[in-house]
């Protein structure tokens, strides 16, 4: 177990541990069964920490962030939202990303396991859950799946249905992240990555996807070979099941709810929540509410921050 200290008033707290030893799992005291506790990866995570200590911690805040992203995505908004909502927030890096353990199996039922498993580890009963596309599935996973371990639920730009975004795009960049060559030969990490931008526009054109995949390089101990901090064979791998995001079947989330997409995002039909997107969500979520913010793409919280954090904050100071 690794621990950081980020200057300020805002202590951050990472957790690492790259071996899933069952038997220290087995101990977390959960509802899960005793084969998925075995399957489960300890999760690594930032702590945010209000500036007030006194606060409710089953009023906690966590979120799960999106494919090839991590836990340091959500760095400003995660003090701001610990501020502003005088809360506890938990940014996580899920299995196969960030500084969590890689592993050949990666389900949404599994992932949302692995988040069950932290917030027992956490002595979190309930908590309020935010989860970005990838994340977002995931979020709904468990929600479905243990409805009374959340006190409410937000989906940013993810539908419950798979929705008009190609795969094929992703399977493109897969192909070209596992094919660089990762031989740093004797430059730093930072003149890799550039040079790592240049050989990867030729299979991934769009600027803005690159610098968000290069910033998964990182080096290997003996500083002369990088490598991806996610585990994109195993992503590769198990892309089929990650697209197709099934949900449980015959139930519901009867807690509040809402969903958050961006009107110029692929996930948006004509650029909101259509009619079939309603009632395909409401079929889950019977208690969603449903907003665009026109001037956002997929990544809300990143293009439209302090719209984002302001819709964030508005859909929780009730219940907080």
């Amino acid at each position: 177990m690794y621990k950081a200290e980020l200057k300020g008033r805002y202590r951050c707290r990472l957790q690492m541990n790259r071996l899933n030893i069952p038997g220290r799992i087995i101990l977390l005291q959960s509802r899960l069964t005793r084969s998925a506790r075995l399957s489960t990866v300890k999760l690594a995570y930032t702590d945010y920490q209000p500036v007030t200590k006194n606060y409710d911690r089953n009023s906690s805040f966590l979120i799960l962030h999106g494919l090839f992203g991590s836990k340091n995505n959500w760095q400003l908004l995660g003090r701001k939202l610990a501020d502003r909502l005088n809360t506890q927030v938990v940014a996580i890096d899920v299995r196969n990303h960030g500084d969590s353990p890689h592993s050949s199996q990666m389900t949404y039922s599994l992932m949302a396991d692995d988040v069950i498993a932290l917030m027992d580890s956490l002595n979190l009963k309930k908590c309020h859950l935010l989860g970005h596309s990838m994340g977002g599935r995931v979020a709904m996973n468990l929600a479905l799946k243990m409805p009374d371990r959340l006190n409410s639920l937000i989906i940013e730009d993810v539908l419950p249905d798979q929705g008009p975004f190609s795969s094929e795009f992703f399977i493109r960049c897969m192909e070209a992240m596992l094919k660089l060559d990762m031989n740093m030969g004797g430059d730093g990490l930072a003149h890799f990555r550039q040079k790592a931008m240049k050989t990867l526009e030729k299979d991934i054109p769009g600027i803005k996807i690159r610098e968000f995949l290069i910033q998964n390089l990182t080096k290997m101990d003996d500083d002369k070979m990088a490598r991806w901090r996610c585990n994109v064979k195993a992503i590769q791998a198990n892309w089929p099941e990650i697209m197709k995001g099934t949900l449980p079947n015959a139930t519901q989330f009867n807690r509040p709810t809402c969903f958050i997409g961006g009107g110029k995002s692929p996930y948006l039909r004509e650029g909101s929540y259509t009619e079939e997107n309603k009632a395909v969500i409401l079929k889950y979520f019977p208690q969603a509410e449903c907003h665009v913010v026109p001037a956002a793409g997929h990544l809300v919280h990143s293009e439209q921050p302090d719209v984002f954090l302001e819709r964030v904050c508005t859909f929780l100071r009730t219940m907080l």
